[in-house]
Formats: structure tokens, C-alpha cells, sequence
């Protein structure tokens, strides 16, 4: 099942030069926030994302692998979602993920299988609970209204 959430909302927290990147923004040390290309320092593909953790704008050199971390994503549950995120690190950094301003996967280092989540209510699930609900009753309403 493809995943429901928005994989652009992920994004790290770089702790080493304190810089924040998302999809097509990054917030430099001193507060500044950074328009930048789409997919430039974030990669996504179906229930995988994954980041670049060195950041040109402030005079290092990227070599854009999107391997720090590399996170994949699944979902579970019907209207209440939940969300689990497991990432692998192969950099040098650490860096905290985030959903939003959400935090999802804290101090992410090299070498090891990190996993973190959170859940929030599908209003796709919602809307189609309440129309297969809608066209129940409207069944119902038709047959107990043939029978009179």
C-alpha cells in the first residue's frame, strides 16, 4: 500500500552545523530559511526518502548520495494511521528527523537501524467511512421504504 502521508513534510535537523533541510528549503545556523531547488538536499520515491547532510550554502561540499539518513516508510490502522519510520545513517553527522515540527526519530548517527512513528487521523479514511456509511443508510432507507 502506498503511503498516505506526505513524504515532503519529513526533514532533518543537522546537530553538527545546526542547519534544518526539508524538501525545497533549509534554515542556515543564524535563523536565515533558504528557498532551494526541489530535491535538492532531499530524494523521494515511493515509501523511501532520503537526505544529503552537508549543505553548500554554508561552504561544504555535498556529495548528494541521500544516504544520511535514508528512511523508509509504512503505514497500518484505518482512520487512526499510524506511521513508522526506520532510517539508516552512513554519514558522519548526527541529525534528529522531523514530521513537520513534529519529532520523529531523535540523534540518528552512522552504523545503526534507527526507528521512530507517530499516528494522525486519514481524512481520507474518514470521508470514506462516512460515504460507504451514507450509501448504507441510503440502501437501508430504500428497502424498508419498498417493503411498505
Amino acid at each position: 500500500m502506498r503511503a498516505l502521508v506526505n513524504l515532503k513534510l519529513f526533514n532533518i535537523y543537522v546537530r553538527n552545523t545546526r542547519v534544518r533541510k526539508g524538501y525545497d528549503w533549509l534554515i542556515l545556523p543564524d535563523g536565515r530559511r533558504i528557498s532551494v531547488a526541489p530535491g535538492k538536499y532531499m530524494s523521494i520515491a515511493p515509501s523511501v526518502f532520503g537526505f544529503e547532510d552537508w549543505t553548500e550554502e554554508i561552504g561544504e561540499k555535498p556529495d548528494y548520495d541521500y544516504n544520511e539518513p535514508v528512511c523508509t516508510v509504512s503505514e497500518s490502522g484505518f482512520v487512526v494511521r499510524t506511521v513508522t519510520v526506520k532510517c539508516m545513517h552512513d554519514g558522519v553527522t548526527t541529525v534528529d528527523l522531523y514530521y513537520g515540527d513534529k519529532l520523529v526519530v531523535p540523534e540518528i548517527k552512522a552504523g545503526r537501524e534507527y526507528t521512530g512513528g507517530f499516528t494522525y487521523v486519514s481524512l481520507r479514511d474518514v470521508a470514506i467511512t462516512a460515504g460507504a456509511g451514507g450509501a448504507i443508510a441510503a440502501l437501508l432507507y430504500f428497502l424498508t421504504r419498498r417493503r411498505r
